[in-house]
């Protein structure tokens, strides 16, 4: 099985093979793709306005998408240049949410980015999964929100850790407090 490349470039000739394949075969109705990066506006280019495509774009815990509301730091604090060791990030950093640990400028999200605010990637094929989320109602509707306002219409959060964060529903308050949220969109 295939499950890494040496290259963007085999990503992006590969992913839309696969997209193909499973929309084609018309077994399924919709092909959700995790490339486990941020250069899927090539991937997903020819499928741009298409909701039976849909990209994960988030995929990590929730003090990295939320860190000031749980553990009061700011997103320059998650990043690889701290301010607060005397190394300044090219500004303005992003805020809270699916952008938080990229830099503008460095991480070439900027293209994906600009696509996905102009419309082009429809927040209905863009996706965030948030693992390790804390059993709180307010964090769950307040990480809906910032999906929501990041263009992503797809969301999944859980209480559940690694190493398999996706085997175990999340608390009933998380799951209750997630469907109010989306249910309020």
């Amino acid at each position: 099985p295939i499950d890494s490349f040496d290259s963007a470039k085999q990503a992006i000739l590969f992913y839309p093979t696969v997209v193909d394949y499973v929309l084609d075969t018309r077994l399924y109705n919709r092909a959700v793709l995790n490339p486990g990066s941020f250069y899927h506006e090539a991937i997903t280019e020819k499928y741009h306005g298409d909701t039976r495509v849909i990209t994960i774009i988030y995929e990590s815990t929730q003090d990295l998408y939320q860190p000031q509301e749980t553990t009061g730091q700011t997103c320059a604090d998650l990043l690889w240049c701290k301010p607060s060791l005397g190394c300044t990030p090219p500004e303005p950093l992003f805020s809270q949410g699916i952008w938080c640990r990229m830099v503008r400028s460095y991480d070439a999200i900027e293209p994906m980015k600009k696509l996905m605010d102009d419309g082009d990637i429809l927040a209905e094929q863009t996706a965030v999964l948030i693992h390790g989320a804390l059993d709180d109602e307010y964090l769950t509707k307040e990480a809906v929100k910032l999906a929501r306002e990041n263009n992503a219409a797809w969301i999944w959060i859980t209480t559940d850790t690694l190493p398999n964060p996706w085997d175990e529903y999340p608390t009933e308050r998380v799951l209750n407090s997630l469907v109010d949220a989306v249910s309020c969109i």
